[in-house]
């Protein structure tokens, strides 16, 4: 990983892992380390998931990785049958199963509540793929998004500051439903309004689970400072900020 950084009153504090940035967010906000993490928004959410997963795969930890609207088939680490015992083996052989129903588009789909409280046990972490955005890096939540299960322990948003300088026509994945003209120029003030109240708001106003608010993409040092600014302009307490090298980007 390039690097992370926990946002904390404005200021930066790198961190040598995405599970410690986690793990420094939930403790300043006085939750426990979390089993069940849901990942919405735009930007970035497989990435981040799939190099989570590797990270805790890579200290012992078997993990489960489900969707609950439609992800992309997986290339690696796929049990498609709908069979717990599958689930199992998987994880018992490569630490890392996601766990889906094949869909269209070569997609997957949700295991189903049944299954899914069936396998959970076996999992030390599950990390559950919420809502969709088609690699558009910036998004506003439909009146159905995201689908949050009730077990989930904590939210990670994020937005792709790869957003920036688009219109929001290119930049915003459903724009018409943040009431902003579609040539409009995303700028830092821009990208902030319409990812705050299109999802952080939203968010916090519909759900009890802690959030954290993730920036992704910030790939250089201008990208990093409007990632603060934006994080300082959303008056978030604290927050993550994120760049995955060309590598990561792509689950291997």
């Amino acid at each position: 990983m390039s690097h992370l950084y926990v946002y904390q009153h404005n200021t930066l504090i790198a961190q040598p892992s995405l599970w410690q940035g986690i793990a420094s967010v939930c403790t300043i906000s006085n939750q426990h380390i979390p089993k069940v993490i849901s990942f919405v928004g735009a930007g970035g959410k497989t990435t981040w998931l799939y190099a989570l997963a590797q990270e805790q795969r890579a200290i012992g930890k078997r993990v489960l990785i489900v969707t609950t609207t439609h992800m992309k088939r997986p290339m690696r680490w796929g049990v498609l049958t709908g069979n717990g015992a599958d689930i199992a083996r998987q994880l018992d052989a490569e630490g890392i199963a996601v766990a889906g129903i094949p869909c269209e588009n070569d997609k997957i789909t949700y295991i189903g509540d049944a299954l899914f409280q069936a396998v959970s046990p076996l999992a030390d972490i599950i990390l559950i793929e919420a809502d969709g955005s088609k690699r558009i890096p910036l998004k506003v939540f439909d009146t159905h998004e995201p689908v949050i299960l009730p077990q989930t322990q904590l939210i990670l948003c994020l937005a792709g500051i790869s957003a920036l300088g688009k219109s929001v026509d290119h930049g915003c994945f459903r724009w018409q439903k943040g009431h902003v003209p579609p040539q409009t120029i995303l700028t830092p003030d821009v990208f902030r309004m319409i990812w705050q109240e299109g999802c952080l708001d939203r968010l916090s106003h519909h759900y009890m689970q802690p959030m954290i608010p993730v920036l992704n993409q910030c790939d250089t040092i201008e990208q990093i400072q409007q990632a603060q600014h934006i994080l300082h302009q959303c008056h978030v307490t604290t927050g993550l900020m994120t760049t995955f090298n060309e590598a990561e980007r792509e689950p291997r």
